[in-house]
């Protein structure tokens, strides 16, 4: 019994990590793409309020 919770402590603890270690490559390529995000997201407020004005 005491093999089956530390395999599921260790299964849970390996997932945990891995969501961690996504979070992490997930959280770099936002750093990575985020100026270009910005520039983007800026484009289309302002176009949106160009046409929102007109």
């Amino acid at each position: 019994m005491t093999s089956l919770y530390t395999y599921l402590i260790i299964k849970f603890l390996s997932g945990h990590h891995m969501l961690y270690h996504l979070y992490h490559v997930i959280l770099s390529y936002v750093k990575l793409k985020k100026q270009k995000t910005i520039i983007l997201i800026n484009k289309i407020y302002v176009k949106f309020k160009l046409f929102e004005g007109a």
